[in-house]
């Protein structure tokens, strides 16, 4: 049931999730979602991972959607719900109901039925389209991969809310189309403040008494040359001033009438600059503006603003533009006329917000002046009428760190209180919600969902009268009313026995209904596990599939049919039982698709269903050929396909095909037993029945090479020629031949001697034969001897018979090792060679060992010294020539390697790792380490050796070994003379016991820790205790310790705080209780801190141990008190082993007796 439950959860948070928030896909919508309350962030997160992963397939979303349509209904309503029903049916039992399955029943039949007659409405439905699509058309059905992703894709790819476009900058779609070229405007009339300059053309018609016309351009000077008037200065004047001087200076002749015109104008270059498209210089019409302008080049980019557009003229701001003026109210008072030089600026943009939703121009608007929330509505042109004016919402980006929602009440604006922006922030407006105030919603497994109209006394049974409305596999255990109260618009919920509301007419369930209730019904998947079946291979849409009275044909048709290659003739179905026990159920396919019974089976739940193809190799029969032919391989068997027919399809053989003998290797397909037979390939090549055998499935030909069976003759060559290895063998072949073919001896052949192995191919045996290879190469047919099948010749190197000769240097050079003996080498030529000596090589004197041999008989080793100084300044004395296996040696300079340091740690100034000079002491490396500090506790010092530490463990181990032999020997004597049952027990028991200690002893390690007595330093120079160190030692000084250690045989074993005024022995065992009953008082001992013992054994015998109990203890100081050992009559000779524990216990510690 928990699993269900689970199961029934993750279904409703997918069916919430894809049913009422489908814009949720990005992030930022995501997290909007889970702040809000409408999903949790675990069941977003489970939602999106199963999307990934494929376990939410497109069908699967799209049955879940079908069937999930459940209004405002959330999981957790549901499941509150229905523990709200099972706790009230606990607190009233009730009589049970008649039996629902029998009252479903019936209905449910019909339904079948109608779902039957359903299905085959389809079914002809579908073959009439298949019949009309053309096959092309058919293949082009989306895979199931495509489905996925495309299903992931829509999961995760970012939609406007309520399918709003993307908004856009307000005012940009000005400059959306370019212009195609930057030519000056031409066809603009001339208005009569328009500035003559250099280069306009002026057009003048003169008539009356003089007809004539003049176009007259202004020249750099700003004049124009009038015919019959004269030259006039004209730049500077507007158009209307020089329309009245040229009109002045013509009818001053008499009967002369003038028209005055502009012709071609000149054009200007101006710069656009700042966050515009394409920034530059750009050559316009002298009528141009400043929106023309921009125009031109592209428009501001995003960055750029359309509120602040600057016009500069020499470093001056001559205006500023708004476009929202010209583009909200037409206004271009502001764009005025560019002249030369002018600079458009276009700065980065101001104050964004986006306004979206429910309002007539949403956009992303740049605020200047008033920035509210009021200005941005009223440049977003006010709310739609669908827009719920109760409630906008403002997405704000705080202090760059998080991200918050302002919900504003329409109050606040009919106030006129003014809600302040900043910049990025999000206005969103929310139409109103869908449906009716006086509406009933009946939402779920009904066959007749949505708004029911409200009337008073209305009940359930007047929306849901029987179980005709109800769709198949409706639960009738659990049903639900969530009920809205008017005043605050609370939910309340209002579980119901389905079951008994229609079947028992149990009128308590018959609950009234209030207007904007929502009735849920569900369905029985939602609380139960749905049955799925799988089909894969040969289907156009392999997958996963929920069943309901479903058989193999059904699954194979709502996969989309078979393909043109599925096998008919056997399919399976994979079943697993109960027990998890997986069984497969073969049927023919072409058989179910025909609705056979006996193949036709029912699907049962997670049933597998595989139509295999006929391509796929279980069901194809194949022949296989390898060995000596062209294209050998797997091929197809025909039916009746003999040898001959294999060999035609695979080729000719090749040229050392073996055609007397062929084998085919056979294997039975049910026992896989193989059988060989052997057959002639030419024979089979001719058609004899006898060899041309009928091939079967699986059959194995293989055509032989021959060398298989015809041996070849072979002989070889070794050593030093070029190509040595194994050649074929030639009648009349001789060794120059051979080697001839090797590619010819080698510059070390040894050219007196080489050496013919030849082996009898019958009996095996070898024989060797001398001779000379020059010879041989010469021809001489004495040394060139005719080779034989299994010969094998060997040409020798020269340096096997030649001794390498070499000289050997050793110690301080940077590369010593063994040189080639040159004739003339000297001692300074092989140091050279061997990189020149270190630095730390000692150079005053070196040596040359040289062995020499006398009489052939003894070896005579002498050593010559030499300056290692003079003999690299060839000084003849020293710089020796060398014979062949001399040895140099250089030596080290005395102590060079030896770089020893010490451990000082603890309570000094500078604890630390310090090398030491040779003969160097103690207190000198504690005086290096900055002395004692205040805390340092010097009767705690532990000095360490590792010298000393080796020493103590040969001597452990040693001593181990004699207490074994000890324990062994005791061992046996006293099984011998034990004396009674009490003394062979307790012999036993004292035996294992020295076994044990053995174990734990074996297991200690020394420490190779060395006693001392340190003191101030002033004091401690010149001690005993102020040893020399070596390399290696640690010291370690601690901090004075506040306690001393009482352990052992007393009542209470514990560490005590150190007090000066209570420092004696008897003191501190008197704080624990004293020595017990089974305390061996007299084998008391106390370790000091420093590591020194001292024994009540060792103190004074006359003391009768009083002396002991007052010796004064110190911080950091340990008393064991042993415990008694029961010693029965066979420990005469403990004392022995007793001795050589002693005598470990000496090598690990010092014990000092006190006198």
């Amino acid at each position: 049931m928990n699993r269900r439950r689970e199961a029934f959860l993750y279904t409703i948070t997918i069916l919430v999730f894809f049913l009422f928030f489908p814009h949720i896909a990005t992030t930022q919508e995501s997290r909007l979602s889970v702040q809000s309350g409408q999903i949790s962030p675990q069941d977003a997160q489970r939602l999106r991972e199963a999307v990934e992963r494929g376990e939410v397939s497109p069908e699967s979303l799209k049955q879940l959607q079908e069937e999930g349509k459940l209004g405002t209904l959330t999981p957790a309503e549901i499941e509150a719900g229905k523990k709200i029903l099972e706790k009230e049916q606990k607190k009233a039992p009730e009589k049970p109901a008649e039996p629902i399955k029998e009252k479903v029943e019936e209905p449910r039949k019909e339904e079948e039925a109608r779902i039957e007659a359903e299905k085959k409405a389809e079914e002809l439905q579908r073959k009439e389209e298949e019949i009309r699509i053309e096959p092309e058309k058919r293949a082009e059905e989306p895979s199931k991969e495509k489905e996925l992703l495309e299903a992931e894709e829509a999961f995760f790819k970012k939609q406007p809310s309520e399918g709003l476009p993307a908004l856009i900058i307000y005012g940009h779609e000005l400059f959306s189309k370019t212009p195609s070229t930057f030519a000056p405007i031409k066809a603009i009339p001339v208005s009569n403040d328009y500035v003559i300059g250099p280069g306009d053309e002026i057009m003048v018609l003169m008539w009356g008494r003089l007809d004539a016309s003049y176009t007259l351009t202004v020249d750099s000077e700003g004049v124009i040359s009038f015919p019959k008037i004269g030259p006039l200065i004209v730049a500077g004047l507007t158009f209307g001033e020089l329309k009245g001087l040229i009109k002045l200076k013509a009818e001053a002749i008499t009967g002369v009438n003038v028209n005055v015109s502009m012709g071609k104008l000149r054009t200007i270059q101006v710069f656009v600059l700042g966050e515009v498209k394409s920034p530059g210089v750009y050559t316009v019409s002298s009528l141009a503006t400043i929106v023309n302008a921009l125009l031109s080049s592209g428009g501001p980019t995003s960055l750029g603003s359309l509120r602040r557009i600057k016009l500069k003229r020499q470093d001056k701001v001559i205006t500023t533009i708004d476009l929202y003026d010209f583009l909200f109210r037409g206004d271009t008072s502001a764009d005025i006329r560019l002249m030369p030089g002018d600079v458009i600026f276009v700065p980065q943009v101001g104050p964004l917000v986006s306004v979206s939703g429910n309002v007539k121009r949403p956009a992303i608007y740049e605020l200047r002046y008033k920035r509210t929330l009021q200005t941005a509505l009223r440049l977003a042109g006010g709310l739609a009428p669908r827009a719920y004016n109760q409630r906008i919402q403002i997405e704000r980006f705080y202090k760059n760190q998080m991200q918050i929602v302002l919900d504003i009440p329409y109050e606040a604006l009919q106030k006129k209180r003014l809600i302040p922006l900043q910049d990025g922030d999000i206005i969103k407006v929310f139409s109103i919600l869908p449906g009716s105030a006086n509406a009933i919603y009946l939402y779920g497994n009904v066959l007749r969902p949505g708004q029911y109209a409200y009337k008073p006394d209305l009940r359930l049974l007047d929306i849901l009268p029987d179980l005709n409305s109800l769709a198949v596999d409706t639960y009738f255990d659990y049903a639900l009313i969530k009920r809205y109260h008017p005043k605050d618009m609370q939910a309340e919920l209002i579980p119901f026995d389905l079951g008994r509301l229609l079947i028992s007419k149990d009128d308590r369930q018959n609950i009234y209904l209030q207007p904007l209730d929502e009735v849920y019904v569900f369905s029985k998947w939602m609380f139960e596990d749905r049955p799925y079946a799988s089909v894969e291979g040969e289907v156009r849409k392999p997958g996963y599939y929920i069943i309901h009275y479903m058989k193999i044909k059904d699954l194979i048709q709502k996969a989309g049919d078979l393909t043109d290659e599925a096998y008919l003739p056997k399919g399976e179905l994979i079943r697993t039982d109960k027990e998890q026990v997986t069984h497969t159920i073969y049927f023919d396919v072409a058989k179910a698709m025909a609705d056979d019974p006996n193949n036709n089976l029912t699907v049962q739940d997670r049933d597998k269903v595989i139509i295999h193809s006929i391509w796929e190799e279980q069901w194809r029969e194949f022949v296989n050929i390898e060995g000596e032919i062209k294209n050998a391989g797997r091929y197809t068997l025909s039916r009746g396909m003999r040898l001959k027919d294999l060999f035609f399809k695979a080729g000719s053989f090749t040229r050392d095909a073996y055609m007397e003998a062929g084998h085919l290797y056979r294997t039975d397909w049910r026992t896989k037993e193989v059988t060989i037979h052997t057959f002639n390939v030419e024979k089979a090549l001719a058609g004899d029945p006898e060899n041309n055998i009928i091939l079967k499935d699986l059959d194995r030909v293989v055509i032989h090479n021959i060398r298989e069976y015809v041996p070849v003759d072979m002989i070889t060559v070794k050593g030093q020629v070029n190509k040595p290895g194994t050649y074929p063998f030639a009648t009349n072949m001789r060794i120059k031949d051979l080697i001839l073919v090797a590619r010819n001896i080698t510059r070390d052949a040894y050219l007196e001697m080489g050496h013919l192995y030849r082996t009898d191919w019958r009996t095996k045996e070898v024989t060797i034969h001398t001779f000379n290879l020059k010879k041989a190469l010469e021809g001489d047919p004495e040394h060139n001897l005719l080779l034989e099948d299994l010969d094998s010749i060997v040409i020798h190197s020269i340096w096997e018979y030649v001794e390498k000769n070499i000289v050997t240097i050793e110690g301080m050079v940077n590369k010593p090792g063994d040189y080639p003996y040159a004739t003339n080498m000297t001692v300074r030529d092989l140091i050279l060679v061997a990189g020149n000596v270190k630095y730390a090589a000692y150079m005053k004197t070196a040596e040359v060992i040289r062995y020499d041999i006398v009489e052939g008989e003894r070896v005579k080793t002498s050593v010559i010294n030499f300056d290692v100084h003079l003999a690299l300044r060839k000084d003849p004395a020293h710089n020796l020539k060398l014979n062949p296996q001399d040895v140099v040696y250089i030596k080290e300079i005395p102590e060079w390697g030896e770089k020893k340091t010490v451990t000082i740690s603890g309570e000094v100034s500078f604890p630390n790792i310090y090398h030491i000079r040779k003969d160097e002491r103690l207190s000198s490396v504690i005086e290096r380490a900055g002395g004692y500090t205040e805390e340092v506790y010097l009767r705690g010092g532990v000095f360490t050796r590792e010298s000393v530490r080796i020493i103590q463990q040969e001597r452990l181990e040693d001593m181990m070994k004699r207490l074994e032999i000890e324990i062994a020997g005791f061992s046996a004597r006293e099984a011998q003379t034990a004396l009674s049952a009490e003394d062979v027990a307790a012999q036993a028991q004292f035996v294992s016991a020295q076994r044990a200690l053995l174990a734990r002893l074996q297991e200690a390690k020394a420490t190779g820790r060395v006693v001392i007595f340190l003191k101030p330093l002033d004091t401690f120079k010149g001690t005993s205790g102020d040893l020399i160190m070596e390399d290696g030692d640690k010291l370690y000084i601690p901090q004075e310790p506040t306690t001393i250690n009482v352990l052992g045989a007393v009542y209470n074993p514990t560490a005590l705080v150190y007090d000066k005024v209570r420092s004696r022995l008897k003191d501190y065992l008197a704080m624990v209780g004293g020595p017990t009953k089974n305390a061996e008082e007299d084998q008391m001992y106390i370790i000091r801190a420093n590591g020194t013992v001292i024994s009540k054994k060792g103190t004074s015998w006359f003391s009768f141990g009083k002396r002991f109990k007052n010796i004064i203890l110190y911080p950091g100081d340990t008393l064991l008190v042993p415990q008694k050992v029961t010693r029965p009559s066979y420990l005469r000779d403990v004392k022995d082993i007793t001795q050589i524990l002693y005598q470990i216990a000496v090598t690990t510690g010092v014990i000092v007796t006190l006198f």
